[in-house]
């Protein structure tokens, strides 16, 4: 991402974190629509297809709808095989180029035909800029008239032909809004993306609703994980018992502390024990200090519960379409913010109480919604295997 780019990112993300700025790029819209006779979701997606060179020839061989959701499947199955392509690429010369015109360039999917290095912003591991999926996300958001179009994306059977069916008709796409246009395919394939994102959402949900249970066989197998994880040389006594209070938990049976965030606070501080032993022991030390101690369990539960809240507030957005719309991904956003935690509260001079942490956590929360509005790097490893890989500009 250039300058250029991420200080108009950075306006966008500002402008919906304010009133003020919203009521005035609101008034900025309509004078635009007036003059230009366009709506800014239109405009999103017709820079987008600059961006990605689409063409209208492209999409001639596209009967409807139908065929625009096997396009962008089969963009997204394309994707994933370019590492393995990209080293015998380069061996066979011009011939094998992605932006050759030739009678072979019919086999090559839509948006990697003239879009070699654009295709993929920030590491993004989709044909459409993170960007752009990003502002089409923002834009139906904050729309007025599309309540009941944002409200089918959030439905697990969303139909997504006929919700860009009436996003073209109701925000005047040019061409008569028709679904074969190229600025109708860039939108379909961001509220592709939106929908993925509204149903990992509902996943989480539904996980941290999800009641730990101790007649549950996978419940306590995996509470029991936990303990092998922090803790691999000693022994657990017993299920029930004060030993739980070395990891943080309040009493003496940690089942009690899930109340709050379900099985997805266990989940997470599993994933962040087996993911990154090192880091995580580490906080685990640093809780038992004589002075700035914590709780380090309990303060994983916290972070589950901020992590979610950012999740639900839509606040993790341009992270999520920046790498994966998957279940890890939130993994890894709750590792880096318990990483994160632990410098932050081992950092502060002098050293801190337990008196301090309700102060000192609203800190964190307020400098790592900055971070995100900020689109700074918020994983521990992003070489990992989840993450797409990040292409470098020539």
């Amino acid at each position: 991402m250039n300058n250029f780019e991420f200080l108009k990112l950075l306006f966008f993300a500002k402008v919906y974190q304010s009133r003020f700025l919203l009521a005035v790029y609101k008034c900025w819209k309509v004078i635009l629509r007036i003059y230009t006779n366009t709506t800014e979701l239109s405009r999103i997606c017709s820079n987008a297809v600059i961006e990605t060179g689409i063409v209208s020839n492209d999409l001639n061989d596209l009967n409807d709808l139908n065929d625009l959701n096997d396009l962008n499947d089969l963009n997204d199955s394309n994707d994933s095989n370019d590492r393995n392509d990209d080293s015998s690429d380069s061996s066979h010369g011009d011939k094998n180029d992605l932006t050759d015109d030739s009678s072979d360039g019919d086999k090559v999917p839509l948006l990697k035909r003239r879009t070699s290095s654009t295709s993929r912003r920030d590491g993004a591991d989709v044909p459409i800029s993170v960007e752009a999926i990003y502002r089409v996300d923002r834009s139906i958001l904050y729309s007025t008239k599309l309540v009941m179009e944002r409200r089918s994306l959030e439905s697990k059977d969303c139909d997504l032909d006929e919700v860009t069916q009436s996003i073209l008709y109701k925000k005047k796409f040019p061409e008569n809004e028709s679904p074969r246009t190229p600025a109708a395919f860039v939108l379909h394939y961001c509220l592709k993306k939106i929908s993925e994102s509204y149903n990992l959402a509902n996943e989480i949900n539904a996980r941290a609703k999800t009641k730990y249970d101790s007649k549950n066989k996978l419940h306590e197998k995996k509470l029991l994980e936990l303990w092998e994880l922090l803790m691999p040389d000693e022994v657990l006594q017993n299920r029930v018992g004060e030993q739980w209070t070395k990891i943080g938990f309040q009493g003496k049976d940690p089942s009690t502390d899930f109340r709050g965030m379900g099985m997805l606070a266990l989940d997470d501080l599993v994933y962040y024990a087996k993911n990154y032993p090192k880091s995580a022991r580490h906080a685990l030390n640093c809780s038992y200090h004589p002075v700035s101690w914590y709780s380090f369990a309990t303060v994983g539960i916290n972070i589950t519960f901020f992590a979610v809240q950012i999740l639900r507030t839509r606040q993790l957005q341009y992270f999520l379409f920046k790498h994966k719309i998957t279940k890890d991904v939130y993994h890894e956003f709750f590792c880096y913010l318990f990483h994160s935690f632990n410098e932050y509260w081992t950092s502060r001079e002098p050293a801190l109480s337990i008196m301090d942490f309700e102060r000192v956590f609203g800190q964190f929360k307020k400098n790592i919604i900055r971070e995100l509005s900020e689109r700074k790097p918020m994983v521990l490893n992003e070489s990992k295997d989840i993450f797409p890989p990040v292409k470098k500009e020539n």
